[in-house]
Formats: structure tokens, C-alpha cells, sequence
């Protein structure tokens, strides 16, 4: 997963189970300036199985499937 701020934003990304528990928060609610991002996203921890990522980065919500095998 990779974004891009045109501006400062604020940035919350977490990982839910498809019964909408959270697993894991990436960023939560973190400033960040202008530029390309690479989050880290450490599964280590997760179970084999279906997820989502869901991502607010400014004013956009962004949500992708992740697959653990």
C-alpha cells in the first residue's frame, strides 16, 4: 500500500477481520506533511485469513482486501 499527500494530513489506517474487530492499528490519527508514504504493516502477528485495511488520509477513505496464508 503507498499514498500520497498533496498537503499535511492527518492519517488513520487500521486493520479490521471481516467481522469488523480491530486487529491491528497502523496510524492512528497521525500528522503527516506533503509526500509519498509506504506504511508499514507488520501480519506476524494475524491469523491465516481474510482482513481488511481500511485508510483515512485527509478527506478520502480507502479500504483493500489483505490475504494472510
Amino acid at each position: 500500500m503507498e499514498y500520497v499527500l498533496e498537503k499535511a494530513s492527518t492519517v488513520n489506517i487500521a486493520i479490521y477481520s471481516l467481522d469488523g474487530q480491530v486487529q491491528q492499528i497502523v496510524s492512528d490519527n497521525e500528522p503527516q506533511e506533503a509526500g509519498r508514504y509506504t506504511p508499514q504493516i507488520n501480519t506476524s502477528n494475524l491469523l491465516p485469513g481474510i482482513y481488511l485495511v481500511k485508510a483515512q488520509i485527509g478527506y478520502e477513505q480507502i479500504s483493500l482486501k489483505l490475504i494472510k496464508m
